[in-house]
């Protein structure tokens, strides 16, 4: 899918030498789909065998994600940083709860609303900021967006 090809074209900008990123995706529950690694190969196998579901359980996404961050696997010389990518509605509170002990634990958050579905205003709270904050319109807008994530991040080779 389109939204697979953007994620896969970040990865590719990341310099996973040094760096290392993981994946997480979640619906009614999360899934760690990849562990903190250096491999390409590893993560975008991960990407590319993500199927969509049903729910929308931003919370569960965004604690499975920081207890990774902050798991074994990290690098504590190294920032934290997490892309949420979503099309849907979440429970605002929870998701809020969440996002807000990730930001006091150090992690940057980055949200995506794909679609006229995602709840903006939600995921401009979630973000660390305003200008963490993105909106896809479709998945073929979303590769302009992780390119540009990319150099916020400072993570491009």
């Amino acid at each position: 899918s389109a939204a697979q090809s953007a994620a896969v074209v970040f990865l590719g900008q990341m310099n996973l030498a040094e760096e290392q990123a993981g994946l997480v995706s979640f619906n009614s529950g999360a899934t760690l789909n990849q562990t903190l690694t250096h491999s390409l190969t590893q993560l975008t196998n991960a990407v590319n065998n993500l199927t969509a579901g049903g729910g929308t359980a931003i919370h569960t996404g965004i604690n499975t994600a920081q207890a990774e961050l902050q798991g074994p696997r990290q690098d504590p010389s190294h920032s934290k940083a997490m892309i949420l990518l979503t099309d849907g509605q979440s429970d605002a509170g929870q998701a809020l709860a969440a996002a807000n002990a990730a930001k006091q634990a150090g992690t940057v958050i980055f949200t995506i609303g794909l679609g006229g579905d995602a709840d903006a205003a939600l995921l401009r709270q979630i973000a660390t900021s305003p200008d963490h904050y993105y909106y896809a319109p479709t998945p073929d807008d979303l590769e302009e967006i992780y390119l540009a994530i990319a150099g916020q991040v400072g993570c491009t080779q």
